[in-house]
């Protein structure tokens, strides 16, 4: 069988154009516990878990993770008791049929030599890091039944390399590509639904979607003319499709859709028309802590979290189509995500 260690959300590589030559996806996890917004921190890594199961469309294997730190981090935090367990665990959740570590037994010399390791210079078992890995290992024997299993979702969101490159480049909304936040957007999407106990595959815009109650494609700048054929034939087969700013501003060569836009036909399924769009300098996930900020402030003078959501526009295409623009997800409540078994 063919794998590799693929890198989260790394860009200079389109990972969908692996899924031919792959049999099955793995890739390595490596999230900042313990410093910042541990919440984002979490979002990040189950977004990139759906979307390796989903690459291959069945469980994918997380290849590498630390025991304790990893070495590239401003500052490299060991993991808190039982940390490794739930970061193992919301792999497994999400799909995977393993928890590998890098690396096994800590090396002497080189650029790694103080990177985590399940033993360590000691050469023993008699460590904390060990004892978690051991601690983990004997609760994964107990939940051996989910191996080969699939997760069941019925929400879909949408996620393009190419658009994310053509966003990227695109000089008239601001200049750095960490202000657009693509990604950071996505996340903000993963971290919602996983509120709400809503299991979410992430998949390109040309794949099937005819399987999902719902697909949400959030900043999509780059239409494809298949993109835009499957996006209305979903919505006019009953499907709810969401979408965000930017949505339909460029072909698939990078030029600017002339005429009515969104392009691709999407002013006429949304029934609105982009006369010009006002950019604010403030990158998505700062949006969104202040926005947890503000639930946070809400919840302790009891006041509605849900006050908070703005609604670009709403169309309703027919009694069962509902496709609507959003400025941001609303918020959800807590609630953890569940792994069923497939029919055999």
């Amino acid at each position: 069988p063919v794998t590799t260690n693929m890198m989260g959300g790394y860009e200079g590589l389109d990972y969908f154009k692996f899924r031919d030559i792959l049999d099955f996806a793995s890739w390595d996890c490596y999230p900042q516990w313990h410093s910042g917004d541990q919440e984002a921190a979490a979002s990040e890594a189950g977004f990139w878990h759906d979307f390796y199961r989903c690459l291959k469309n069945r469980p994918f294997f997380l290849m590498e993770s630390t025991p304790s730190m990893v070495n590239w981090h401003p500052y490299n935090k060991p993991k808190r008791p039982g940390m490794d367990i739930l970061s193992s665990l919301q792999a497994v959740a999400h799909g995977s049929d393993s928890v590998q570590y890098f690396q096994f037994r800590k090396s002497r010399g080189s650029c790694e030599k103080l990177h985590g390791a399940v033993v360590g210079h000691d050469g023993t078992e008699h460590t904390c890091v060990f004892r978690s890995v051991a601690k983990t290992g004997s609760i994964l024997k107990t939940i051996d039944e989910v191996c080969g299993t699939a997760v069941k979702s019925d929400v879909a969101l949408l996620l393009d390399w190419e658009n994310m490159w053509a966003l990227n480049d695109a000089q008239g909304y601001a200049r750095d590509p960490s202000v657009k936040d693509y990604f950071g957007t996505l996340y903000a999407y993963e971290s919602v639904l996983s509120r709400m106990g809503v299991n979410l595959d992430v998949i390109h815009p040309e794949d099937d979607l005819s399987s999902y109650r719902l697909v949400i494609a959030p900043m999509l700048y780059l239409t494809t003319e298949k993109t835009g054929r499957n996006l209305i034939s979903y919505v006019n087969h009953g499907g709810t499709l969401l979408t965000t700013y930017f949505a339909g501003t460029v072909d698939e060569n990078d030029l600017c859709f002339l005429g009515k836009t969104p392009g691709r036909g999407l002013h006429e399924l949304f029934g609105v028309e982009r006369r010009r769009v006002l950019f604010r300098r403030l990158a998505f996930r700062e949006r969104r802590r202040q926005q947890g900020r503000r639930q946070k402030k809400d919840q302790e003078q009891g006041e509605d979290s849900f006050a908070h959501r703005v609604p670009l526009s709403v169309r309703l295409r027919s009694s069962t189509t509902s496709p609507r623009i959003f400025t941001r997800p609303p918020s959800g409540q807590d609630a953890s995500k569940k792994r069923t078994r497939s029919s055999p």
